[in-house]
This record gives structure tokens, sequence and C-alpha cells, in this order.
């Protein structure tokens, strides 16, 4: 039996990240944190702040999915949690309900 090669270079991480959080199709921030808390994940600061004199903007959720799935990486030097995350992303049972159908 062959053993699928789980490995993804850093151009398909991108593009991954990419197709999961595209602005209008793709998942939303709040999906992507669940999905990623799912998985066990920690997920890494997008760089946003909130306080009495004004907003900074953070990385967009191309760039934060990014962040988290290679600092992942980085430390456990395995891609199985990255898999996971895709499986868990990919499953259908989650776009059952009438307004997720579209993703």
């Amino acid at each position: 039996m062959n053993q699928i090669n789980k490995f993804l270079n850093q151009q398909q991480l991108k593009a991954l990240c990419g197709v999961m959080a595209h602005t209008s199709k793709g998942l939303t921030k709040d999906e992507l944190t669940t999905l990623l808390g799912q998985c066990a994940f920690n997920t890494v600061d997008d760089g946003s702040s909130r306080n009495q004199w004004g907003y900074t903007i953070g990385l967009n959720k191309r760039e934060w999915l990014y962040n988290c799935l290679a600092t992942e990486l980085n430390e456990s030097h395995s891609f199985s949690k990255v898999f996971s995350f895709v499986q868990a992303a990919l499953n259908p049972a989650i776009y059952t309900s009438i307004d997720k159908r579209d993703k």
C-alpha cells in the first residue's frame, strides 16, 4: 500500500490560505478561529488593536491564517495538524445550514 506524502511548500501553504480565507467566498475569521481551536492550534495575534484613540488594522485573514499554520509547522515540524485543519474545514457537515451552502 502506498503512503501519502504529507508535505506543502511555502507557496502551496499560501495558496491554501488564500482559498480558505478568501474575502467573499472563504470562511469568516470566526469560522477559521473555531476550526483552528478544534484542531488544537495556538492562534497568533493579528496585530489589530482598539483603544480610546482609535483602531489599528492588523493582518488580513489570509496572512493571519498563514501565520497560524506556519507557526504550528515551525514549532512541531509536522504537517499532521495542518492536514487535520484542512480535513475539518472541508467537512461537508459544517456547511449544511442554508446560509452556508454557498461555501
